[in-house]
């Protein structure tokens, strides 16, 4: 199911894409689930395990963390479902 973001949303992906784009930035979870930002200070593929990394942990509550990881699993799962039928 999609839905439209709304107008705060919108804005701030845009700007988080525009950020990551800058500043070639990749944003995953490490092997316990915590979102972590990896920046990648040349154009060379990335080597997450070589990389700088940014915990999110100290910005939002456990609730917010878990949240997100949610919607961005349940994301990738719709992703495949769609991959598969096509």
């Amino acid at each position: 199911m999609k839905r439209i973001l709304t107008n705060k949303e919108y804005r701030f992906i845009k700007e988080l894409k525009g950020l990551m784009d800058k500043y070639n930035v990749v944003i995953s979870t490490d092997a316990h689930g915590k979102i972590e930002i990896v920046v990648n200070e040349d154009n060379e593929p990335f080597d997450f395990e070589a990389e700088n990394t940014i915990y999110l942990g100290a910005c939002f509550s456990n609730h917010e963390l878990n949240e997100l990881l949610e919607r961005n699993l349940a994301h990738i799962k719709r992703i495949e479902e769609e991959y598969k039928t096509n």
